[in-house]
């Protein structure tokens, strides 16, 4: 490999660690004192420019990597599309990487719990007198009382004067629409997968971004292209790490904030390392493998290699964009609310722009 492309590779390393470091310090130092969940300071241009860095890592994705990933490996195994076999497998690596943490998680929390999860038992199978004494609806709350349910006309609602509804419906109602802010673990008797605490969700971000960062590491340590693209790429690179960064700074200092938290500074710098050298580590033993003299002994080695690691590290990116990005933000409640309309659309429009500014840069590619 040229040396002027290694000390290029070099500094896109260190590019992306700087990337890195500022993305996850920028909530934790902003939130040091004050959990986020109290501040909604700065939140329209936070999602503006997520949106632009999912239109940017899905350009990536497909303009820049995949392409790279076919075009390799066209033809090593005939008329059979390895090349997307891999990127599917890179989708559902990260697909199974996020769903292992989170019932590992899950598990280990719920067994750290059973002291607490027995002694709400206890007390939900003996209720006290007064808990007894009075049913869950009485005919006094229900005018227009039905054998099977009551008439919707009683509670205001546009329904035909025939339709019923049970109370339990409205019970449930009364649960579901409301968007009120998420119940804590300890407030329910049963812990579920999505009820898991802000640590579980904490260390599954964290494992599934150590995951996908060294092999989208390797796969810029292995690159052979010219200059111009690989300079592309890291832009790229460098607003994925840094978004990143701010959803784990964010997630971390949430986790700082809540009562039963044991995460201190000296986790916190941890966890701040881990996630920042990754990438890094991932980028030197892909240079470190085409060094190697195996890389250039057998033709075929090369090729398979680069094309794996790139369609492997497409797929992550698409899942990233698409699910932690995109379908994350888009399907919040606040923002699908009538008053952010122009929010979504701005967002929309941030999508589409940063695919389109990341699918020019492949003409110089």
């Amino acid at each position: 490999m040229p040396e002027k492309l290694v000390s290029l590779k070099i500094g896109a390393l260190f590019a992306v660690l700087v990337a890195s470091v500022i993305g996850i310090m920028i909530p934790i130092l902003r939130w040091r004192n004050q959990s986020p969940k109290e501040s909604r300071a700065g939140a329209f241009w936070y999602f503006i420019l997520r949106s632009y860095a999912a239109g940017v890592m899905l350009a990536l994705a497909f303009v820049h990597i995949i392409a790279d990933a076919l075009a390799t490996m066209d033809g090593l195994t005939g008329n059979f599309p390895i090349g997307s076999v891999f990127v599917m497998l890179g989708v559902m690596t990260m697909m199974i990487v996020e769903r292992l943490s989170l019932d590992f998680g899950s598990f280990f929390s719920k067994k750290s719990e059973d002291g607490v999860s027995v002694v709400s038992q206890e007390s939900s199978q003996n209720p006290t007198p007064s808990d007894c004494a009075k049913p869950p609806y009485s005919p006094a709350d229900f005018p227009q009382a039905h054998p099977y349910g009551i008439a919707p006309a009683s509670l205001g609602l546009n329904y035909p004067a025939d339709t019923i509804i049970s109370p339990h419906a409205i019970q449930m109602q009364h649960r579901v629409l409301p968007l009120g802010p998420v119940q804590d673990v300890e407030s329910s008797t049963d812990l579920s997968q999505d009820d898991a605490k802000p640590k579980v969700m904490l260390g599954m971000l964290e494992l599934g971004i150590v995951v996908h960062s060294v092999i989208i590491g390797m796969d810029l340590g292995v690159k052979t292209d010219r200059p111009s693209a690989i300079v592309g790429l890291v832009i790229a690179l460098c607003f994925h790490q840094f978004f990143e960064g701010l959803g784990l700074g964010s997630c971390i200092a949430n986790v700082m904030h809540d009562k039963d938290s044991q995460v201190n500074w000296c986790k916190v710098v941890m966890m701040v390392a881990v996630f920042s050298l990754t990438f890094p580590l991932g980028g030197a033993l892909g240079m470190i493998s085409i060094a190697a003299e195996s890389f250039h002994a057998d033709n075929l080695f090369q090729p398979w290699l680069q094309g794996t690691l790139d369609a492997i590290s497409g797929g992550v990116l698409v899942y990233l964009a698409f699910i932690h990005f995109i379908a994350e933000d888009f399907n919040r409640a606040d923002i699908n609310s009538r008053e952010n309309l122009a929010l979504r659309w701005l967002m929309l429009l941030s999508v589409v722009l940063g695919a389109t500014c990341m699918s020019l840069l492949a003409l110089q590619a």
